[in-house]
Order: C-alpha cells, then sequence, then structure tokens
C-alpha cells in the first residue's frame, strides 16, 4: 500500500482502527501488504497501516509473532527445510517475501508457506492467508485467506485471529460482523498480538460489535502501548487528555504523546 499524505491532523481524534493493520508475512502484521515479519525482529517489508482523519498513516509493526532468531542462511534453511523442518521453511519463506539473502519471490514463499501449514506449522497458515487476500503469489481468493486464518486462530496463532477479525470487519471473503470481528480480536488479544489488542480497544472505544466502554478501551489502550503498539500509546494519551475512561491527566498524555512520537507516530509529534 503506498501511503496517502495526511493533511489537518490533530489530536483530537484518535486512530480509527479499523484500519489498523497488520500481520501476515508477506510478511506479517499479516496484512498490508502490511507483512510484519513473522518470526525475525525485523522491520515490515510493507508496513501496518491505521487510518486518522480519513488519510493512510504507515505505522512501524511490533514483531507480530514474538519468537526466537530465526536461522537467516538461505542454504541451510532450504536444507533443513528438505529434511522435514517445518520451522526451516517458514524462515525461508519469509527470506523470499522479504528478499533476505534471496531474490523477493512471492510465489516461492507462498509454496514453502503451504508446505509448512500442512506440516502444522501455524504462523505459515497465518502468512499464507494474507499472501491469497492480496493475492500475492497466489490467485487472490479472500474465502480461502479465511480458512487459512481460522485455522491459524483456532491453534492459537494471535495473528491469524487478528486478520480473520479484519475480514469479519470488511466483509471480505466472510459476511460482514462486527460482533464475530470484535470477538475474533479478543481471541487474538489473550494470545498476545498487541495490534488485536488495539483494534478490540477501539470496538470498545466506539462501540462497534461490543458494547461502547471507555474504561475498556483505555485498558486494551495502554496493554497494547505496552507490548508495543505505538498506535495504542497514541489512543491512550487521547483518552487521558480528555478525561475520558480514565482521570483526566496532561501529563500521563503527554508522556504517551512522546512515546508514540519516538516510536515513529508523526501525528503524535504534534
Amino acid at each position: 500500500m503506498i501511503p496517502r499524505p495526511i493533511a489537518n491532523n490533530t489530536r483530537s481524534t484518535k486512530h480509527d482502527a479499523t484500519h489498523h493493520r497488520r500481520a501476515a508475512t508477506i510478511a506479517v502484521r499479516v496484512a498490508t501488504i502490511a507483512i510484519a515479519t513473522v518470526g525475525a525482529c525485523k522491520k515490515p517489508a510493507l508496513q501496518p497501516t491505521v487510518t486518522h482523519n480519513n488519510a493512510t498513516v504507515v505505522v512501524d509493526a511490533p514483531t507480530a509473532v514474538a519468537a526466537d532468531a530465526p536461522n537467516t542462511d538461505p542454504s541451510s534453511l532450504q536444507r533443513d527445510c528438505s529434511n522435514g523442518n517445518t520451522r526451516a521453511c517458514y524462515d525461508l519463506g519469509v527470506a523470499y517475501v522479504d528478499g533476505t539473502g534471496v531474490t523477493k519471490d512471492a510465489t516461492k514463499a507462498a509454496v514453502l508457506f503451504r508446505q509448512a501449514c500442512a506440516a502444522g506449522e501455524m504462523r505459515s497458515c497465518a502468512h499464507l492467508g494474507f499472501l491469497y487476500e492480496h493475492g500475492t503469489g497466489v490467485t487472490k481468493d479472500a474465502a480461502k485467506a479465511a480458512a487459512l486464518f481460522q485455522q491459524a486462530c483456532d491453534s492459537g496463532e494471535g495473528t491469524g485471529c487478528f486478520n480473520l477479525g479484519f475480514l469479519y470487519s470488511d466483509g471480505n471473503g466472510v459476511a460482514k460482523d462486527a460482533a464475530k470481528a470484535a470477538a475474533l480480536y479478543q481471541q487474538g488479544c489473550d494470545f498476545g498480538t498487541m495490534w488485536s489488542c488495539f483494534n478490540l480497544g477501539v470496538s470498545y472505544d466506539k462501540g462497534v460489535g461490543v458494547g461502547k466502554d471507555a474504561t475498556k478501551a483505555a485498558a486494551l489502550y495502554e496493554q497494547a502501548c505496552t507490548g508495543g503498539d505505538i498506535a495504542g500509546c497514541y489512543n491512550l494519551g487521547i483518552l487521558y487528555a480528555d478525561g475520558t475512561g480514565v482521570g483526566k491527566d496532561a501529563t500521563k498524555a503527554a508522556a504517551l504523546f512522546q512515546k508514540a512520537c519516538a516510536g515513529g507516530l508523526r501525528e503524535a509529534c504534534n
């Protein structure tokens, strides 16, 4: 996604999260191609976005899946993958998505993610779903993406829940269902995916798919912020600035805006 310019941004408007996205790989915010490199502490090849005052804002993504540092040598990954090491297949797929040590090749990445997914590597299922959602390296098929996200989510992979929630929020490949989206964001959050906590916070903030509850929204924004999602810091700062769901506290608000600014969210620097 090519970021669009931001106009007339102020802190009076919180980030709209139904477009805070996401993790998968062609990367992994299994996302726009918001792919945050899953399993590797790398910057996403294509960064996740949030919408703000009807403009798209690019933000740095935290690692979608906290994991041990992967082997990044393509030759050894290929050898290990051929010997049945599904983690190696996954890491090699990520390498092809990012072009790390190899020429970028989404088609090869899809083959590797499919192989690893079939062997039970759930991050690979989520990444493959992302590719199907966006038609990258495979024929675009939102229904297949939804099925793969569901498979990953059912196995405890939070990025699968998060991305499936996004599909339900948009009505893409599944019937639009805000309540189902919120429930999936809850699952993803419970599994430790901070983008999911953020989107659930927005759901409570706006009363979309759940009852409006500013106190719950604040708690979820705080959880997301603490977990590395700077959009959570920004929205929590606005709640403190307004005294919504939390006690009004300009000092806390300023500290949260500073944290979001330091994390790369430009509007927070205004």
